[in-house]
């Protein structure tokens, strides 16, 4: 798996002697585009969310890389992938991972690598996934972000229990059981015992599961 390098402004982007920072309006604009963007999306809109999300690329996109563009990119590539463009979903999340690794948001390379690893999972390239969400649980790690890393241990447990691996997949969903709990997250405890006891139902642990 290639790794993620930072690297200059993305391709089309304006010369970093012309970046400034954003006014006020600028602000409110992008945080509009945002929200009318999430909106959207919800309201499975998916071509408006596309476009608001558009907008706000672009206007953040003239001040180079950040966070908030790395967000962004990252947030319509979600839209794309919910459409089944795994293809264009992916594209979105290596250019949100370069972004953010070339602005120094650690989390922001996490949320890639791990959307990233989802969609390899998705196409059945379970070894690449495995690689990238080990390496995205990692950096989550490395960003003190345990919600973070829950979720992607957890996606690292899915894709052991879908190789077969069922000991080393119930391992992974305690681990993000044991996390989720520690910040209090109960929808990520929840869905970490469900896990449980489902790889304990397909490896023949009928008790374990029931515990679970």
């Amino acid at each position: 798996m290639d790794s993620i390098e930072p690297i200059g402004p993305e391709s089309g982007s304006p010369d970093p002697a012309i970046w400034r920072r954003r006014t006020s309006k600028e602000v409110v604009e992008t945080s509009d585009f945002i929200e009318r963007a999430r909106r959207a999306a919800v309201a499975g809109a998916s071509e408006e969310a596309i476009d608001w999300y558009e907008r706000a690329r672009m206007m953040l996109a003239a001040h180079g890389p950040s966070p908030e563009l790395a967000d962004v990119v990252r947030w319509k590539g979600t839209v794309h992938a919910e459409c089944g463009d795994t293809s264009e979903a992916d594209r979105h999340y290596q250019e949100s991972g370069v972004i953010a690794a070339a602005c120094g948001h650690v989390r922001g390379v996490a949320h890639a690598l791990n959307c990233r690893a989802t969609i390899a999972q998705r196409r059945g390239e379970l070894v690449v996934a495995e690689a990238m969400f080990h390496e995205a649980a990692e950096l989550a790690k490395k960003a003190r972000d345990v919600r973070l890393a829950s979720m992607i241990v957890r996606n690292m447990g899915i894709v052991a229990s879908l190789r077969g691996h069922l000991d080393l997949a119930i391992a992974r969903f305690q681990e993000s059981y044991e996390r989720a709990k520690e910040i209090g997250d109960d929808e990520g405890q929840c869905k970490a015992l469900n896990n449980i006891a489902t790889a304990h139902m397909e490896a023949g642990h009928f008790a374990e599961a029931e515990k679970a």
